[in-house]
């Protein structure tokens, strides 16, 4: 049941129908290949040199995202990551042709292999997507506010999924009252994500990311805390008032007046 209603929410934040995302969810991924340097890697046939890198960034990625999320994986022999060899074979899987995506199971697109410097932090931006998985229950997690998912996945990779905008440029965005507000629980079925706010998904993402690295900078206790409050079922609202003493909205006009 966790893994149906896994797969119809990314299907449908991204726009594609549920006869779609059930269509791709029964796509065999059985012609992977495990790697034989990491278990936790599995790549199609054409694809071991895109895998030869995805292995090299693994440790440092897994050991980066329980770091920053404060537990390791739930269970961490079931991590995998499947490495597509063609971005056909990567759309014919999950119905998308983005870079990467969190399923019923983490795919990763050739399009990486674009800027190859950049796959360790996309990895460990799907890595966060697939820890906090491991430690929620299945409503909890699907119905996590957009920008807290994608924003605390482009912190603690260090900036994965948002190169295409400098920090200069979304603080100016910010500051210019272009830029998201933060909603304190999420629904499962109309996501507030980019488009509500008419941001381009790097935009949203680096500014998600800063208000993240805000909170933790006013104090690290009390992110560990909020953190895993919401690990624990909290809502985020609930989370950030119990963590820091104020609601949300609060601490998003206090990020904002340090601009």
């Amino acid at each position: 049941m966790r893994i149906f209603f896994g797969i119809l929410l990314a299907f449908f934040l991204s726009g594609c129908s549920t006869v779609t995302a059930i269509t791709h969810c029964c796509r065999s991924t059985d012609h992977f290949i495990v790697h034989s340097d990491d278990d936790r890697v599995l790549y199609e046939p054409g694809g071991k040199a895109f895998a030869d890198v995805v292995v090299a960034a693994m440790p440092d990625a897994v050991e980066r995202i329980e770091r920053a999320q404060y537990l390791p994986f739930a269970e961490p022999d079931k991590v995998r990551v499947y490495v597509c060899a063609t971005r056909e074979g990567f759309r014919d899987l999950t119905g998308r042709d983005v870079r990467a995506i969190v399923m019923h199971k983490l795919f990763l697109s050739p399009r990486l292999m674009e800027t190859p410097e950049r796959v360790p932090a996309y990895l460990a931006h799907e890595l966060s997507h697939l820890h906090l998985k491991g430690h929620m229950e299945w409503y909890d997690f699907y119905t996590l506010p957009f920008w807290f998912f994608e924003g605390l996945a482009t912190f603690a990779s260090g900036g994965g999924g948002a190169q295409r905008v400098s920090r200069s440029e979304a603080v100016a965005a910010i500051k210019d009252g272009r830029h998201f507000l933060p909603n304190e629980k999420g629904s499962f079925l109309f996501s507030k994500g980019p488009s509500r706010w008419g941001l381009k998904h790097h935009m949203f993402y680096h500014q998600a990311m800063l208000f993240m690295e805000y909170l933790k900078d006013v104090d690290e206790s009390s992110y560990r805390k909020f953190l895993l409050s919401i690990k624990d079922g909290s809502n985020v609202g609930d989370a950030c008032k119990s963590s820091y003493g104020k609601d949300l909205m609060a601490m998003w006009h206090s990020f904002v007046s340090t601009l």
